[in-house]
């Protein structure tokens, strides 16, 4: 693990180690990465088509054919994101991202580029065959919104627009979610369904639901997902990492 020192010398001339922590990177439990290192090193130019984003961690590389691919976006610091408009990303047969409702928990992180969206799904995977039967984070109604197995987990949402450069945090347990947008609550309760069987075949979409529909329209720069609901130690590292 990579770790980063922060230190200072006291009176008596002696390094002193005043800080370690991990970056937010090697956080225990990542299980998939998609970050502007690994967007398609074809697409060089803004607004090149993209064919594919791969995982920086496992084997779900996310890839697409055809005139729907997003684009490549260049931010002023020349760093790559990725522009949804009416496009999407898909991942199959993503056996590392398959966690069930109410049996597993897990944190999923979605840091918005220059453009937020105003509708649609950021990340979507299914649970078992049909679109509503899946978890998924999308943006609906005026505000970040969750589904849990096929249940808009709408309750007690507050209402929110979505800003450039923001980031989600949605965790969820075996018995509570919770979703933030930098440091502003979303929810923090909401019903995780269970006794369904996951399936390790249905694909991930990045950008739409789980069928290719409802698609989001704007930038994101960077998901990661993890098999476990985050400290709120290693949210803030994560949050400090995006100056959040």
């Amino acid at each position: 693990m990579q770790l980063y020192f922060n230190g200072m010398f006291n009176l008596f001339g002696c390094f002193k180690t005043v800080e370690t922590v991990s970056s937010p990177l090697e956080i225990n439990g990542l299980v998939s990465l998609w970050d502007n290192s690994t967007i398609d090193n074809a697409a060089v130019n803004e607004n090149d088509l993209l064919n594919e984003w791969n995982d920086k961690v496992s084997d779900n590389h996310a890839t697409q054919t055809g005139v729907l691919r997003p684009k490549l976006h260049l931010n002023a610091t020349s760093e790559k994101q990725v522009r949804f408009d009416n496009t999407w990303m898909n991942i199959g047969n993503s056996a590392s991202l398959n966690f069930v409702g109410g049996v597993d928990e897990f944190t999923v992180v979605v840091k918005l580029g220059d453009v937020a969206g105003t509708t649609g799904y950021m990340f979507s995977k299914a649970i078992q065959n049909g679109t509503e039967r899946q978890y998924a984070l999308l943006y609906d109604q005026g505000t970040v919104a969750t589904i849990l197995r096929g249940n808009f987990s709408y309750l007690s949402h507050n209402a929110y627009a979505l800003q450039p450069n923001d980031l989600i945090i949605w965790t969820v347990s075996t018995l509570v979610q919770k979703v933030t947008v930098n440091d502003f609550l979303i929810t923090d309760n909401g019903v995780v369904n269970t006794n369904y069987t996951p399936n390790n075949t249905a694909d991930v979409n990045i950008g739409s639901r789980t069928n290719g529909t409802f698609r989001y329209n704007g930038d994101i720069a960077f998901i990661a997902c993890y098999n476990r609901v985050l400290t709120d130690t290693e949210i803030n590292k994560i949050k400090a990492e995006f100056n959040a």
